[in-house]
């Protein structure tokens, strides 16, 4: 199984090292599979001290890294963002939850 530090790296070049403007504060990397990273991350969100919580995942096709923004997600809890990268986890092809 590949690293967490390869997962971080893999988002890092599909995102040319910038972070997401929303959710810029890194909390975990990790893998869906064996082809597709995710950043777990979070940011402050729009109502006072409320947070936001973003998973971006980027899947890797041979040498290339592709942004899979359709599967990429906000929510408003750490808990709910957790859930949501662990039913990815349980799919075999990537989708919507």
């Amino acid at each position: 199984m590949k690293t967490k530090f390869e997962a971080s790296q893999l988002i890092s070049r599909a995102y040319k090292g910038h972070c997401n403007i929303m959710t810029p504060d890194k909390i975990a990397f990790g893998w869906i599979n064996d082809n597709m990273a995710y950043e777990l991350s979070h940011g402050i969100g729009l109502e006072p001290a409320s947070h936001i919580y973003g998973v971006t995942i980027v899947s890797e096709i041979g040498t290339a890294v592709k942004k899979e923004f359709d599967i990429s997600q906000c929510f408003d809890s750490l808990q709910k963002a957790e859930e949501y990268i662990g039913k990815m986890k349980e799919k075999p092809k990537k989708g919507k939850v």
